[in-house]
């Protein structure tokens, strides 16, 4: 389980270069203070500087990388699955989304 400021360690920093070397059944992301859109098809990636780019950047190769943590079965199948826990009202997801551009925060959206 990851809360907040946690999961952005994980999925931005230990997910950037490849798949950390650990496994879980599940994992909870609680009020994940991640870009909402890490995980769709088709991120938005548009940043105003290379730094902010590579460190916030390649969200669909870092949501990879995150997914790669869930144990699997024999099939190659995940054991389990990543769960969201997510609240619209969270005061301090809303700033941190207006820090980062107003880029909305998972734990806010879902």
């Amino acid at each position: 389980m990851m809360h907040s400021m946690g999961n952005h360690v994980v999925f931005d920093g230990a997910c950037l270069k490849g798949a950390p070397k650990v496994q879980f059944e599940n994992i909870f992301m609680v009020a994940a203070d991640v870009p909402h859109d890490g995980f769709h098809k088709k991120p938005v990636e548009g940043y105003w500087s290379r730094g902010n780019k590579e460190i916030w950047g390649n969200k669909n190769k870092k949501a990879n990388n995150f997914y790669e943590m869930l144990a699997k079965d024999t099939n190659g199948k995940p054991k389990g699955k990543i769960v969201v826990l997510h609240n619209g009202s969270d005061k301090a997801l809303a700033f941190s989304s207006w820090w980062m551009n107003n880029e909305r925060r998972l734990g806010q959206r879902g």
